[in-house]
Protein backbone atom coordinates (compact mmCIF):
# COMPACT_ATOMS: atom_id res chain seq x y z
CA UNK A 1 0.00 0.00 0.00
CA UNK A 2 1.41 3.58 -0.72
CA UNK A 3 0.50 7.07 0.92
CA UNK A 4 0.32 9.85 -0.26
CA UNK A 5 1.02 13.40 1.07
CA UNK A 6 3.55 14.47 3.51
CA UNK A 7 4.29 11.43 5.58
CA UNK A 8 7.27 9.86 5.40
CA UNK A 9 6.79 7.44 7.92
CA UNK A 10 9.15 8.97 10.11
CA UNK A 11 7.04 9.83 13.39
CA UNK A 12 10.20 11.93 14.98
CA UNK A 13 9.64 15.47 14.23
CA UNK A 14 12.37 17.81 14.88
CA UNK A 15 13.23 19.24 18.34
CA UNK A 16 11.71 22.77 19.42
CA UNK A 17 14.44 24.32 21.60
CA UNK A 18 15.14 27.39 22.45
CA UNK A 19 17.48 28.22 19.21
CA UNK A 20 14.58 26.69 17.04
CA UNK A 21 11.92 29.17 18.59
CA UNK A 22 14.74 32.08 18.04
CA UNK A 23 15.89 31.22 14.46
CA UNK A 24 11.74 31.05 14.22
CA UNK A 25 11.17 34.88 15.25
CA UNK A 26 14.22 35.98 13.58
CA UNK A 27 12.53 34.56 10.36
CA UNK A 28 9.39 36.00 11.08
CA UNK A 29 10.69 39.44 12.14
CA UNK A 30 12.63 40.18 8.99
CA UNK A 31 9.84 39.06 6.96
CA UNK A 32 7.26 41.59 8.86
CA UNK A 33 10.54 43.88 8.45
CA UNK A 34 10.43 43.18 4.38
CA UNK A 35 6.60 43.15 3.90
CA UNK A 36 6.66 47.03 6.27
CA UNK A 37 9.47 48.55 4.45
CA UNK A 38 7.06 47.75 1.07
CA UNK A 39 3.85 48.77 2.80
CA UNK A 40 6.12 52.02 3.81
CA UNK A 41 7.15 52.48 -0.20
CA UNK A 42 3.65 52.15 -1.68
CA UNK A 43 1.86 54.71 0.79
CA UNK A 44 4.99 57.55 0.57
CA UNK A 45 4.01 57.19 -3.54
CA UNK A 46 0.48 57.52 -2.61
CA UNK A 47 1.04 60.61 -0.56
CA UNK A 48 3.36 62.23 -3.07
CA UNK A 49 0.44 62.01 -5.51
CA UNK A 50 -1.59 65.27 -6.35
CA UNK A 51 -5.37 65.08 -5.44
CA UNK A 52 -7.44 64.70 -7.90
CA UNK A 53 -9.33 68.11 -9.06
CA UNK A 54 -13.27 66.46 -7.85
CA UNK A 55 -11.65 65.66 -4.48
CA UNK A 56 -10.27 69.18 -4.18
CA UNK A 57 -13.71 70.77 -5.44
CA UNK A 58 -15.89 68.37 -3.12
CA UNK A 59 -13.52 69.41 -0.26
CA UNK A 60 -14.61 72.60 -0.82
CA UNK A 61 -18.40 72.57 -1.76
CA UNK A 62 -18.47 70.32 2.31
CA UNK A 63 -16.48 73.57 3.91
CA UNK A 64 -19.23 75.67 2.36
CA UNK A 65 -21.83 73.54 3.32
CA UNK A 66 -20.30 73.39 6.80
CA UNK A 67 -20.26 77.28 7.24
CA UNK A 68 -22.40 79.33 5.73
CA UNK A 69 -20.12 82.08 6.80
CA UNK A 70 -17.77 81.10 4.33
CA UNK A 71 -20.34 82.24 1.45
Amino acid sequence: MTTTGSDSGDSRAPPIGPNRKRAARSIETDIQDYIGEQLRAVYEAILNEPIPARFTALLEQLDRKSDPAVE
